[in-house]
């Protein structure tokens, strides 16, 4: 499958793999996708409710823990992609998130 960041005029595509997943910035702050995804062959799609999401989460007992990792994230995306306006769909993958979570 690949990612089309943008709306397709002057992004390459990026490839999207197998056990990667893509829109993780909607569950932690306000989002408007940015690009778009095509599927190259059968897979598998999930979708998240992310307003059931944040009631859910905001009932936990865990939520400092989850405030601290969405405003870590959110400050790691915008550093390394150069500004919130540059955030991709595709941002956020599993070797970032450990990294993130560790600090």
């Amino acid at each position: 499958s690949e990612y089309m960041p943008g709306y397709g005029e002057g992004f390459d595509s990026l490839e999207v793999t197998a056990q990667q997943w893509m829109c993780e910035a909607c569950l932690w702050f306000r989002w408007e996708h940015s690009g778009r995804a095509n599927a190259m062959v059968a897979c598998v799609y999930s979708q998240l409710d992310t307003n059931e999401f944040q009631k859910i989460m905001f009932r936990s007992k865990w939520l400092p823990e989850l405030q601290r990792y969405a405003t870590l994230y959110a400050k790691q995306a915008e550093s390394e992609n150069g500004g919130a306006e540059n955030i991709s769909d595709i941002w956020g993958q599993r070797v970032r998130v450990i990294d993130l979570v560790q600090k």
